[in-house]
């Protein structure tokens, strides 16, 4: 019992404690009727007084404690410091509610994703990342997963795939917006690659929308020569077919295979050559035993088998007029061509006679200067038709006498070494030369 500023407190008892305590004086004044509602009839009087008078014991020894702890002499009313907190009393409600769960978080070994307390399912993306939570438990998925037709592929991570990723040995393609599966071409940092139907990137010989393809074993689109059976193929980056200038050369490729070729190749009724590396052949090009001329106008069509020596020569030579003359000092001849370097046709050979060995004919690379009808020469001779080279030196005809017109030939040899130094020729060559050569046509003279 304590007495707080006159407020009596009592601790539950049956009614015959309560009477044991009011008889006994502790509570003085206090009217008995205060009691009379929690007083019991008992029907074993004996038991009940023997419980009572152990009750009451137990009750003064509490009395006598709580009197030591507040300082009381047990004796009298009771006082308590106000501020003393009430044991019995109930602790107050603050109102606070528990923190709900947000984001991804780990319970048991699982992963689980929450907004605001609630837990979320399928595909969501959080902080800029794509995961997946099943859809009956909202634990985080792996793997493949389909949804709605499209699939996608979730990492021991949890994090869904972007981009070029390898599975299991197999690369795939996931599009950076969505990391739904890819397929068809890709270009990647400027490289191509290309994923099937089941989205997986191909590698080798491909054949896509009818066009042939090779990739890398890294699935990089490849391009270039490529060796396969002994037959080499070109891919641009698709294979090649027919004719192609590849680093400034020509090739020719099967137009059934796509397999380079080598040899002759006739199109359109038209010869062409390819060496054994594939190049095609232009101007005069040596075949076997054989000379022939391929050309450039025409796409390198053959233009002409040439003869001999003398045409391969005048091949490598180049002349600013459309015209070229050489003369072989040896066989003394002389031949003049029609067309450009590497593609010179022969319009005229002629026979000569050229310096003797006290006066031989210069030799070395000149062109053509000046004309003249006729010049005369020694005491009595004259020479028609003349078309300087070099110097003194000069196309121009036999020696006739100096008649008004050449009639009366003084020295027509022909086909030696015979002259001072000119190359003599017979009078309708002379004029021919003299009449359809023009200035700065290269003249090549040699033994």
């Amino acid at each position: 019992m304590i007495n707080k500023k006159n407020k009596i407190f009592l601790k539950p008892a049956v009614g015959a404690v309560c009477a044991a305590v009011i008889s006994s004086g502790a509570f003085a004044g206090v009217p008995a009727a205060a009691f009379a509602a929690e007083s019991v009839q008992p029907q074993n009087t004996a038991a009940v007084s023997k419980k009572a008078a152990v009750r009451t014991s137990e009750a003064e020894k509490e009395n006598e404690s709580l009197n030591k702890d507040t300082g009381s002499t047990g004796s009298g009313s009771e006082t308590t410091d106000p501020n003393t907190e009430n044991p019995d009393s109930e602790k107050p409600n603050t109102g606070e509610t528990p923190e709900k769960k947000n984001g991804l978080v780990r319970e048991n070994g699982v992963t689980y994703y929450y907004i605001n307390g609630v837990k979320q399912f399928g595909r969501q993306k959080v902080n800029g990342t794509w995961y997946y939570f099943k859809k009956k438990s909202g634990a985080m998925g792996h793997g493949w997963v389909k949804i709605k037709g499209v699939k996608y592929y979730f990492g021991a991570d949890g994090k869904g795939y972007i981009g070029r990723k390898k599975v299991k040995n197999t690369w795939y393609y996931f599009k950076k917006s969505s990391g739904a599966l890819g397929r068809g071409w890709v270009k990647i940092n400027g490289t191509k690659y290309y994923f099937n139907k089941k989205g997986q990137g191909v590698t080798g010989f491909q054949t896509i929308s009818g066009a042939k393809y090779y990739f890398k074993s890294s699935g990089a689109l490849g391009t270039g020569w490529k060796k396969v059976r002994g037959k080499k193929y070109y891919y641009g980056p698709k294979l090649f077919y027919g004719r192609h200038k590849i680093n400034g050369k020509y090739y020719y490729f099967d137009k059934k295979t796509g397999a380079m070729k080598t040899g002759w190749v006739v199109l359109n009724k038209k010869k062409y050559y390819y060496n054994r590396n594939g190049q095609q052949a232009f101007g005069t090009v040596r075949i076997g035993k054989t000379y022939y001329t391929f050309d450039p106008k025409k796409k390198g069509a053959l233009a002409n088998i040439v003869s001999d020596a003398m045409d391969t020569k005048a091949q490598k030579y180049s002349s600013s007029t459309g015209y070229l003359i050489l003369v072989n000092l040896s066989s003394h001849q002389v031949r003049v061509y029609k067309g450009a370097k590497g593609n010179w046709k022969k319009v005229r050979t002629m026979t000569c006679t050229n310096g003797k060995s006290s006066t031989p004919t210069v030799t070395g690379e000149y062109t053509v200067g000046n004309k003249g009808l006729y010049f005369d020469t020694g005491t009595r001779g004259r020479c028609w038709y003349f078309t300087q080279f070099h110097g003194n030196y000069l196309f121009h005809s036999v020696i006739y006498d100096r008649s008004s017109s050449p009639k009366n030939i003084i020295d027509g040899t022909m086909g030696a070494g015979a002259s001072h130094g000119c190359v003599r020729l017979a009078l309708n060559n002379a004029k021919w030369i003299y009449n359809n050569i023009p200035r700065n046509t290269k003249v090549v003279t040699y033994r």
